[in-house]
């Protein structure tokens, strides 16, 4: 069992003392927010075209982030067929760990756990969420939106490379892409789960109040065609990721790799609308909770949610992190993900 924060800081009582009553339904000020789809629904931007398509190329095995260890990539066949980027690092004989990105971010989020000491003792995958990085975009706005295809996107990565009761690293939006495998395939066949700063409400009331107000207000521009806009809204998301500024090194990098992701895909990706309570109630594998208390994507209420609906779950909460928990205090989150990959349920 992983300890709190110390001194300790449990989630239901930082919840207690930071939240309203009926939190899912209170609305500050009186005023009702948009949700994603509402907002996305008004701006008339043109849906997934064919225009986009994914180069594929060999891979370094260095990123401007950090030196990475030995990398393999493999091109996999994901949901519908679509051509899925995922890279190997570390111990092929160690247990293995899938992690999966945010909304807009690629495998290269994940480099301060590839070129770590977690590469010794574990066999580490990082997949391309359809439409980002190196996975190829889909033509169609649906082929975002289906869950069985994210479903099997992540199946297709588990059986192709035998990977053995892997533990699923979700990352904020792939904690949709977690519950999506969750719904179509259950977790009998899962090592176990590790929810960082995941959404698992999307496009609805519930979910907007546990997101971030100045993430909201990202959203029009995130979604721009105007490419100056786009940009200069991509640099903002950036950096409400971190609780405090970045490297240099590091924000070009984030950004460059937010870019890749084109208007039309962000839109499809941000019109979804979800409820992950079925499916996290039905979650019997060990389940790990990370969040960042300084987080102004994700909101630590929505880690309470995910609590809620997974009593045994443990809880890890990051006092002076953001977003990027992984990447703003590496070592305590390797540290926790090496203790809960290894005490996994035994094949």
């Amino acid at each position: 069992m992983l300890s709190y924060l110390h001194p300790a800081t449990r989630l239901d009582d930082w919840a207690a003392s930071s939240k309203p009553e009926n939190q899912f339904d209170a609305e500050p000020n009186n005023q009702k927010r948009q949700n994603f789809s509402e907002i996305a629904s008004g701006l008339h931007i043109p849906r997934c075209g064919a225009s986009y398509c994914t180069p594929r190329r060999n891979v370094g095995r260095e990123t401007n982030i950090r030196k990475v260890q030995e990398m393999t990539t493999y091109e996999i066949d994901g949901g519908g067929g679509l051509s899925l980027s995922v890279q190997e690092f570390g111990n092929a004989a160690g247990a293995p760990i899938l992690f999966l990105h945010g909304l807009m971010q690629c495998g290269l989020s994940w480099s301060n756990q590839t070129s770590s000491p977690l590469a010794d003792r574990f066999r580490l995958i990082c997949m391309d969420v359809r439409g980002h990085g190196m996975s190829g975009r889909a033509t169609t706005a649906a082929a975002y939106q289906d869950s069985r295809l994210f479903a099997e996107d992540v199946a297709a990565v588990i059986t192709t490379l035998g990977l053995e009761r892997p533990i699923l690293v979700g990352a904020s939006y792939s904690g949709l892409v977690i519950n999506d495998y969750l719904s179509v395939y259950g977790d009998a066949k899962l090592g176990g789960i590790n929810y960082v700063a995941s959404t698992v409400y999307f496009g609805s009331d519930k979910a907007n109040a546990l997101l971030g107000d100045d993430l909201l207000a990202l959203v029009p521009g995130l979604l721009s065609n105007d490419l100056a806009e786009n940009i200069s809204t991509t640099q903002d998301f950036v950096r409400l990721f971190y609780a405090e500024e970045p490297t240099r090194e590091v924000f070009e990098t984030v950004l460059a790799y937010n870019m890749m992701v084109p208007p039309d895909v962000r839109l499809a990706l941000a019109s979804r609308e979800l409820d992950g309570d079925a499916v996290m109630s039905a979650v019997r594998c060990p389940v790990l909770i990370t969040h960042g208390l300084k987080d102004a994507i994700v909101k630590p209420l929505m880690s309470e949610a995910i609590k809620s609906r997974i009593p045994h779950a443990e809880v890890s909460l990051y006092e002076e992190a953001g977003h990027t928990t992984y990447g703003e205090d590496t070592e305590r989150f390797n540290r926790e993900l090496a203790a809960f990959a290894a005490a996994r349920v035994p094949a």
